[in-house]
């Protein structure tokens, strides 16, 4: 078992949903982003989630104006991961 309080900073995953267009998660202590990163894609089909005020994930935020910037700092962190290869 792993010592409770030790959590890595920020889990990145990416699926293959239709070749060549990649859905990727991005996940934090306190959110998780989920969307198609390819701005092929006109539509990113996006969820985003508070996971401290909603663990159940019942809740998206993604077109919420309000957490526009969560979004994009989220997205950013996913970028800079794509680039690192």
């Amino acid at each position: 078992m792993g010592e409770h309080g030790l959590w890595k900073k920020r889990v990145m995953y990416e699926q293959n949903v239709c070749v060549p267009f990649i859905r990727v998660m991005v996940r934090t202590k306190e959110w998780k982003l989920i969307y198609f990163m390819d701005e092929r894609v006109q539509d990113k089909d996006g969820a985003l989630y508070n996971l401290k005020d909603d663990p159940g994930e019942t809740q998206n935020l993604y077109g919420r104006a309000e957490y526009k910037g969560i979004v994009k700092g989220l997205e950013a962190l996913a970028e800079k991961w794509d680039q690192a290869g």
